[in-house]
Parts: C-alpha cells; structure tokens; sequence
C-alpha cells in the first residue's frame, strides 16, 4: 500500500491522477475512504490466497509530501496485517466502473489478493497512471481496461463499484448487463449488486425516478465518515458495529489524527449507496 502511494504521488507531479488542491491529502480523501467501502463487508473464507508481488523501485526526486509516510506513522499503518491481506472479499470478482486514478479499485484490490478487480475508464491518461502501477507493484489480481463500460466490458460481477462517476440512474443502467444475480446467498456479508459512492445528497430522488423504494428494493445508504470510524449508519452511536468495520483495523487500524483527517476531508463523497442485484434488475432506467 505503501508502495502504491508513492508510485501514485510521483506520477501526479505529470499527470492530474487526483486535483493538485489533493495531492497533499491523498491518503486522507482517496486511500482511506476507499478502504472504508470494505468495512461494509464481513471476511469470507480464504482461498488460497496469495499476496500481490512487489517488483518496484521507490519513486525518486518527488517534492511533494510523501504519502507513505502518512500510511506508516509510529501509531499505526495501513499496510497488510498479513500477507494474504483482509480475507474480506474471497474469490468475488469485482469492477470498478469509472475508475479515473485507480479509485476506490486499486486500494481495495491490494487489501483484498484474493479478489479479482477490473478496472475500467474511457480515459486513457489516467489509465496510463494504473497501468503503470498494476505493472510496478506486479498486481495479479487487476486487469486494466480502457473504454466506455457498455462497449468494452462484457462479463459479470458480483461487485459493482464506482465513485462520483455521474447520476446514479445513469450507473444503475451501465450495471444492468454486469451484475450477477443474486441467487445464492453471498459469502461476503453484503449482497451482490452496486456500491456507490456518491457526491449528491438526493438520493432519493434518484430513487424515485428509478421506481426503487428503500425498504421494499433492500437499498442501504451510509454516510461516509461512520464507515470511515467502522461506524455504518443506522448503527446507535457508541454500540457495537456487529460485523462491518474490522476491515481496516484488520490492515492496522490507522492512527486517530488520520482518520478525523479523512473523515474532515470527505466531503465531496457524502453517501455510500448498495444496491442489491434485484433491486439493480427492478430499476427503471432509460
């Protein structure tokens, strides 16, 4: 993980991978709350799994802040507790649909060897970015597409994720094709279908114009900032979380000052909205 944020600072000194108002707080807004999506899942059973190999060189002459020493202060880390990673999301394949840097799909892909992640975007200058990543941090689990989700990506998933990509019905129609029915109960805690990070507080709305109702479709929305502190909302302030949020205490849990920041620094990213294959398959999009 470490490694990664360094490869990801050096190239955004040539390439926008993130705004240069971010490039200072790349753990704070784009690391961390991608690995909070993965507090909303439970560990499933390994696989034989096996850590992603490391072949790269630390990125030299950068005069930016160093974002790995963010990741790796005395309090804590968010570098792999063990070297099979979290266990949370064993065997399931996953897209990340509109991944521009590599968000929230490459930091995941790294916590989780044993998934498999297809990353895909119709912008190939960043896709430069995540290639040469995927290549230097020798990333098994990542296969890298470039295009426009509905021409270039055929397959299904049990995953769909994606991160202030457009409106939500807009995804849910790209996701239709993708998402694989959930007929079998999932192994990961969370059912099959779409996670959605979305930067729009009217979610419902958006609902409504896709003929979903909350209770009815299973939709789930969470604030960000509590899967950020493991606290999914809904959750009575100050009881147990139950299953959700040994996710990124399982990497090591970070240190406090670095999770206000990222909870402070999520703006933006308001709401985290699931929904279930069926609910994907009932929704009324044009």
């Amino acid at each position: 993980m470490e490694a990664m944020a360094r490869v990801h600072a050096s190239w955004n000194e040539r390439i926008n991978v993130v705004s240069r108002r971010d490039a200072g707080l790349l753990i704070e807004r784009h690391y961390l709350p991608s690995l909070a999506l993965l507090n909303l899942f439970t560990p499933a059973p390994r696989r034989a799994p096996s850590a992603p190999r490391l072949a790269h060189e630390e990125a030299r002459g950068s005069n930016t802040r160093d974002p790995s020493r963010t990741l790796a202060k005395q309090e804590g880390s968010l570098q792999c507790g063990d070297k099979d990673g979290c266990g949370t999301l064993g065997g399931a394949r996953v897209l990340d649909l509109g991944t521009g840097g590599g968000f929230p799909g490459l930091p995941m892909a790294v916590a989780c060897p044993e998934a498999h992640f297809t990353l895909v975007d119709s912008r190939s200058k960043k896709l430069t970015v995540v290639k040469a990543i995927v290549e230097e941090l020798g990333l098994r689990n990542v296969r890298v597409v470039h295009g426009r989700v509905e021409e270039a990506v055929r397959e299904t998933f049990d995953v769909v994720l994606g991160r202030a990509v457009t409106d939500l019905p807009a995804v849910v129609r790209w996701c239709k094709p993708l998402v694989r029915p959930n007929d079998d109960p999932s192994p990961w805690g969370l059912g099959r279908g779409l996670l959605y990070v979305s930067s729009s507080s009217g979610v419902g709305a958006d609902l409504e114009r896709m003929g979903l109702v909350r209770e009815r479709d299973k939709v789930a929305s969470h604030e960000l900032r509590g899967l950020l502190s493991g606290q999914p909302s809904g959750q009575p302030s100050g009881q147990p979380s139950g299953q959700p949020g040994p996710a990124i205490s399982r990497l090591a849990p970070a240190p406090e000052g670095l999770s206000q920041n990222a909870r402070e620094n999520s703006r933006g990213y308001s709401a985290v909205i699931h929904l279930p294959s069926a609910a994907v398959a009932r929704a009324k999009v044009t």
